[in-house]
């Protein structure tokens, strides 16, 4: 399928964890501008006691490969480990992780998962990630008493300014759709293009909190995904276009 005029999508994302929806688009006929806009900054790494700890839930690629440098591969072997996303999963298998199988396709119904296996639960759950999550299960763990422990591994900063490619498309009109993937994400770009016209340009963002932090601009319409899959992404652009 050939998309007319070979309109740009720009995906606010690490480039390794953008390669797969890169290859959905281009494959539809699409131009792809992959942009990260933060970087990453990890925190001291403090050690866990995982003989206390049941099970792991993994809400980010970033949070795996800090983990993966500090440990003890023959521990976490023995620990579940329950991951936000295809594409989480696919580096902590690689990584070494026990990966639990789900059906969950984003962090609200992952949280639902687990839940489900909570009553097997004797010790806890502990939940790694940034400073900031696309979804919080901890209200929900509190409501229904699973023991938990929130390990935050590292916090986010924006970069200084976007790509001289990624500006060139912006300004040229040749940008479609730009794709969020969380509310650090959504904040640090539209710092770096305030004085940007968005009326002609979709957004597809991930969760109603990127939604309301996008809808003060005036884009050309937003779509708001709850589902995580680069193929859902994906299909969402295609059949906006047709």
């Amino acid at each position: 399928m050939l998309i007319n005029n070979k309109k740009t999508i720009i995906v606010l994302r690490a480039k390794d964890r953008a390669k797969c929806l890169e290859t959905l688009l281009t494959s539809n006929g699409y131009n792809v501008i992959i942009e990260p806009v933060i970087k990453i900054i990890p925190y001291k790494y403090i050690p866990t006691d995982f003989k206390k700890v049941d099970a792991i839930m993994l809400t980010s690629v970033n949070s795996v490969k800090i983990l993966n440098e500090h440990i003890d591969k023959n521990i976490i072997i023995n620990i579940k480990a329950y991951c936000v996303g295809e594409i989480t999963k696919k580096w902590a298998e690689i990584s070494g992780f026990n990966c639990i199988k789900t059906n969950a396709y984003s962090g609200k119904t992952l949280e639902k998962a687990i839940l489900k296996d909570a009553m097997h639960f004797k010790k806890k759950i502990i939940i790694y990630g940034g400073e900031s999550i696309a979804h919080n299960p901890i209200p929900v763990f509190e409501k229904t008493g699973i023991n938990y422990e929130r390990i935050i591994l590292y916090k986010t900063s924006p970069i200084k300014k976007l790509s001289n490619n990624c500006k060139h498309h912006m300004l040229n009109n040749k940008v479609s759709h730009i794709l969020f993937y969380s509310p650090n994400i959504a904040k640090a770009f539209l710092t770096l293009t305030k004085n940007y016209d968005f009326s002609g340009i979709t957004a597809v963002c991930l969760g109603k909190k990127i939604e309301n932090i996008l809808e003060i601009y005036n884009w050309k319409k937003i779509l708001t995904m709850n589902n995580i899959k680069p193929k859902d992404f994906a299909n969402s652009i295609i059949k906006d276009n047709m």
